[in-house]
């Protein structure tokens, strides 16, 4: 599928906004269902995959790391699954990880509740070390 056609299904979930210095992505977990995203995950991958080299592009011409707004209002059970995490990150971490391009410089994470503070215990390690560093939690 091309970007355009992911962008359009998984746009409000993640979304990538480029300006002359500086490219944000943007992650509304709220909007995230996993009911609605069930054998979903190789388009979503696909999507985020295609962000990582839109990035990528943007850092080589601008020498500019990015940084990630993950927007926890709200977020609940309905919202996550570790399970699609797992299966959405073990790909994602094999492509990121066969590149030396760094491109994310932090990740700030708003609204974070009681039950995403225990599932985070639980998933960081499913993240690279040096990418748990990257998380800054403003509440």
């Amino acid at each position: 599928m091309s970007y355009e056609s992911l962008k359009d299904k998984y746009g409000k979930i993640v979304k990538l906004d480029i300006s002359d210095d500086k490219a944000i992505i943007k992650v509304d977990l709220p909007v995230f269902n996993i009911k609605e995203m069930k054998g979903k995950h190789v388009e979503f991958v696909q999507y985020v995959a295609f962000i990582y080299l839109k990035i990528k592009e943007f850092i080589n011409e601008n020498k500019s790391l990015s940084n990630m707004h993950i927007n926890m209002k709200d977020a609940g059970i309905k919202h996550f699954s570790p399970s699609f995490l797992k299966k959405v990150l073990t790909p994602l971490n094999q492509l990121v990880n066969g590149d030396d391009t760094e491109v994310l410089e932090k990740i700030y994470v708003y609204h974070v509740n009681k039950y995403v503070k225990q599932i985070w215990k639980g998933v960081k390690r499913l993240f690279h070390p040096i990418t748990v560093n990257k998380f800054v939690i403003v509440n």
